[in-house]
């Protein structure tokens, strides 16, 4: 099952520009207010192909 799963993550397509991840990645340290920084986060993860399973 963990391969099975590693290949779907392998083939999924990330969502995000390059630029997008550049300027939210920015934003993420910048960001004073810990709530949003963690739903970047949360969108960066997302992108790469995690979700609240892979936890």
């Amino acid at each position: 099952m963990k391969l099975f799963t590693s290949l779907i993550i392998f083939l999924m397509q990330r969502f995000l520009k390059e630029e997008d991840r550049v300027a939210l990645r920015t934003q993420h340290r910048q960001e004073k207010n810990r709530r949003v920084a963690d739903r970047i986060t949360a969108v960066l993860l997302s992108d790469k192909g995690w979700s609240s399973s892979n936890c």
